[in-house]
């Protein structure tokens, strides 16, 4: 599958910490490569929407097969407002 990062992720990855930015594009590489084994979970009341726990962080993606759409990547307390 092919990972694509909306503008608005791309910001929330570029004001993180380095070594959290790492952490969250290194997941992202290997999304790419196995996308069901990576502990997707669904976001209730969001059709279409998941989410990928990275840490503290929370990744939030679109599915449309053959492409991924990471959407945010906010801190957990902030990731469902």
């Amino acid at each position: 599958m092919q990972v694509l990062i909306t503008r608005s992720a791309m910001k929330d990855i570029e004001g993180l910490e380095p070594e959290n930015r790492s952490r969250i594009i290194g997941v992202l590489d290997r999304l790419a490569l196995q996308s069901r084994a990576m502990g997707l979970r669904k976001v209730h009341g969001m059709p279409n929407t998941w989410r990928l726990r990275v840490g503290d962080w929370r990744v939030i993606l679109r599915l449309n097969p053959p492409i991924i759409y990471v959407v945010r990547v906010k801190h957990r307390s902030e990731a469902y407002r």
